[in-house]
């Protein structure tokens, strides 16, 4: 954090300086409740907003408004603007993933890594279904780096059991579970193997946007990244006007401001040709 903090004094001007910085600092603001009072993982889904860090959420918007008002889109801001748009659905309880999902295909056009395409592939199972998710996602069988990578074997686990392939969730559960060398995470994905064998996906259901009959768990978003997750972010409330506004009238501004934020970051990454490569760190389950 220090060194992204220093460059972007040393850059003021650099956009992917300043998305990088923003993007650490996303996944700073969440480190305290990834894990709960028993050090069990806790989703990202499940996670309380409320005990984020706000004053880091609030820097890494900064950041991003700052670097969007340059117009060079790069990997980092991309990046970062995920994870801004994935606090924006947590913190507002709106779906956005068809605009997570276009977030996705722009860093996917820069840095087309298996990473990204495994993100990107759990973001279509939100918003298309996990029918479609399975057609996205990468094959390990013709990418060699995938067979010991253990986020891809998580992801590919939760989308078999979503369309009923129980055999081959099963398989790939205990892929993920035998390359998990946290215990907390591992623990955490050996529950996700047993719920689902035990009940048959009844316990915390939904209907799956696949249309293919199957009722499918929904207890988690699954990206974000080792960064968890980023596009247009939560805004603080006091930016949203004075503290003597109501709560609701802040929320709807804080609201517009976000989509707004969304919009430009997705027109960027439509029109940017600019390219380039960053470090992989993404995890679907965070």
């Amino acid at each position: 954090m220090f060194l992204a903090r220093l460059v972007t004094e040393l850059l003021p001007d650099e956009p992917e300086a300043l998305g990088l910085l923003a993007l650490m600092l996303h996944a700073e603001a969440r480190r305290r409740t990834r894990r709960n009072a028993e050090g069990q993982y806790v989703p990202l889904a499940e996670q309380d907003p409320e005990l984020w860090s706000s004053q880091m959420i609030m820097e890494a918007e900064a950041l991003l408004r700052r670097a969007s008002a340059l117009n060079s889109v790069g990997r980092y801001q991309l990046e970062g603007a995920l994870q801004s748009a994935h606090v924006y659905r947590c913190r507002m309880g709106e779906a956005n993933w068809a605009e997570v999902v276009q977030l996705y295909d722009a860093l996917f056009a820069l840095a087309a890594s298996p990473v990204v395409a495994i993100n990107r592939a759990l973001a279509i199972a939100e918003a298309q279904g996990a029918s479609a998710a399975l057609n996205a996602m990468p094959e390990a069988a013709s990418d060699a780096r995938l067979a010991g990578y253990q986020p891809y074997w998580a992801a590919r686990a939760e989308l078999l059991a979503r369309t009923g392939a129980r055999e081959e969730a099963r398989d790939a559960y205990e892929m993920a579970i035998g390359l998990e060398r946290d215990d907390s995470v591992r623990r955490f994905l050996q529950r996700r193997q047993s719920a689902f064998a035990r009940r048959g996906f009844t316990a915390n259901i939904g209907r799956d946007t696949s249309n293919d009959g199957v009722n499918v768990p929904r207890a988690q978003n699954q990206f974000a990244g080792a960064v968890e997750g980023s596009g247009p972010g939560f805004v603080e409330e006091h930016v949203a006007g004075s503290h003597a506004q109501t709560f609701v009238e802040r929320r709807r501004l804080r609201a517009l401001v976000e989509y707004a934020l969304l919009d430009r970051w997705t027109e960027l990454a439509q029109h940017s040709t600019v390219g380039g490569v960053g470090p992989e760190h993404d995890a679907w389950y965070e």
